[in-house]
């Protein structure tokens, strides 16, 4: 089955993509109950999951963490824990 895009979920529920995009995140003060409940079911119905790629694209931002290693194990082990400490003492 086809992934359903933003566009077609404000299509189906005659509002604008701006719109949807707000409800799905919880932006929603200006939209009334009714709209919010109609673009939910939608959501659900067909499993819209944002496209996270996109998402990066368009903030020019990623929570990703690039990690290489060197293929002698002990020393990947010994890396792995240090860079698991590190995360750990970053974590509020």
């Amino acid at each position: 089955m086809k992934k359903i895009t933003l566009k077609e979920i404000a299509q189906l529920a005659g509002v604008s993509v701006m719109t949807v995009s707000n409800v799905i995140r919880e932006n929603d003060s200006k939209v009334s109950l009714e709209t919010k409940e109609k673009i939910q079911s939608l959501v659900k119905k067909y499993n819209y999951v944002p496209n996270q790629n996109a998402s990066n694209l368009r903030t020019g931002k990623s929570s990703l963490i690039g990690v290489l290693f060197y293929s002698n194990r002990k020393k990947i082990r010994q890396r792995i824990s240090r860079i698991r400490l590190f995360l750990q003492s970053l974590q509020v």
